[in-house]
């Protein structure tokens, strides 16, 4: 793999970030030919997304982060809040998260939770295999709940969703499980739904719903 090249975890971290108009600039250049490993299908979602973002002003950015992450609970890029909302259990949860990042020499900050999904992508592509990648898998059914939710509104950033999407070969049967339980329940309820789940030993219990 080409030295210089950009990791797509690493990246679509950056792009799941308050667009900063620094970054926006550099990243609207990049090349795409550098970013590496990546399928065939992720390519193409990057490239989606790329041809709407390099179309935006920050500010036309920042309005549609805003939009599209700070007022719909149920696109909370704080993954753990999907698992167990706001409940000790949470608190557990997000400890085991920094600890598993302090393990890889991954400092987050104070600015953000643990949990805030572009610090997992970030550390999943720094860190050695296969602590990066369980981490991620580990959240990845609330992963899928916000993607979901991004798909219903046709939301461009969705494709980013699209570039770390590979679910079917992780927990197919709790996200199998979850898909059905969460139609059924916004078909019955005629409205979106915030869900609260959790998975133990590979079981979906789902904990609560509400409008």
């Amino acid at each position: 793999m080409d030295p210089e090249a950009v990791h797509p975890l690493k990246l679509v971290s950056l792009l799941l970030q308050y667009p900063d108009p620094g970054a926006v600039a550099a990243i609207q250049e990049l090349d795409l030919s550098r970013v590496e490993p990546m399928r065939k299908g992720q390519r193409e979602s990057l490239a989606a997304f790329f041809e709407w973002y390099r179309q935006r002003t920050p500010g036309e950015l920042s309005r549609a982060y805003v939009d599209s992450f700070d007022f719909v609970r149920q696109r909370s890029l704080h993954l753990t809040y999907h698992l167990h909302g706001d409940s000790r259990q949470r608190g557990l949860g997000l400890l085991q998260i920094k600890s598993a990042y302090r393990e890889a020499g991954l400092d987050p900050g104070e600015s953000e939770l643990p949990d805030f999904l572009p610090f997992m992508l970030e550390f999943s592509a720094m860190a050695p295999e296969p602590k990066g990648r369980e981490l991620l898998e580990r959240h990845r059914p609330a992963i899928e709940l916000v993607r979901d939710s991004l798909r219903s509104e046709g939301s461009p950033w969705v494709h980013l969703f699209d570039v770390i999407r590979e679910l079917e070969q992780v927990m197919p049967q709790a996200y199998k499980q979850l898909r059905q339980i969460t139609t059924r329940l916004e078909k019955h309820y005629k409205d979106i739904q915030d869900f609260e789940f959790t998975i133990q030993d590979d079981n979906l219990y789902m904990l609560q719903t509400r409008s």
